[in-house]
């Protein structure tokens, strides 16, 4: 019922129920919002200055895993059974317990998105796009061909993906019916 907007100065809130757009700044998020996800408990907003809060009820925000503080968070993402991924700058973590506990399930580049449909788990990564069909446990390169993963999102009967290749310099869209 709502719509989120990061901005330079801080994160927006208005309701889709308003003929107009009405703005009301989130406090205490002041500063550069870098990414706003959504989340079973509340979305989540990532901030330049580092770090990851929860809205856990309307105008408050909490830090969220302090536990992960050393890490350049990219994304976060919560399945349908309420795991957790964060994608940091070379690894993706997972959590099974909320964030209070984290496990180091990927360590070769970055992850930008992740998407699940079917008990699979795609994203994007430096090297292309990942694939995990036990739960995020292990991810496996499925696209690569010299290029990076831009986007990925789950369609009717599958998967979608933009990959870029870095030594063509060429986009492509590919689509995956089969998981």
């Amino acid at each position: 019922g709502e719509v989120f907007l990061g901005y330079a100065d801080g994160l927006y809130r208005s309701p889709i129920t308003s003929t107009a757009a009405v703005w009301e700044k989130e406090f205490p998020l002041n500063g550069q919002i870098t990414g706003i996800y959504p989340g079973q408990s509340g979305p989540f907003a990532r901030s330049l200055r580092g770090g990851l809060f929860q809205n856990i009820s309307k105008g408050l925000w909490v830090s969220v895993f302090s536990n992960l503080d050393n890490q350049m968070f990219r994304t976060i993402f919560e399945t349908a059974d309420k795991t957790l991924f964060v994608g940091c700058d070379y690894s993706i973590f997972k959590s099974v317990d909320q964030g209070k506990t984290w496990k180091h399930v990927y360590e070769h580049g970055w992850m930008i998105k992740i998407v699940e449909s079917g008990g699979v788990l795609i994203c994007t990564n430096q090297q292309g796009i990942l694939r995990s069909s036990d739960g995020g446990e292990h991810w496996d390169l499925v696209v690569s061909e010299g290029g990076v993963g831009i986007e990925v999102e789950v369609i009717e009967g599958g998967f979608a993906a933009i990959t870029y290749n870095t030594t063509s310099e060429t986009r492509r869209v590919r689509i995956s019916t089969d998981g």
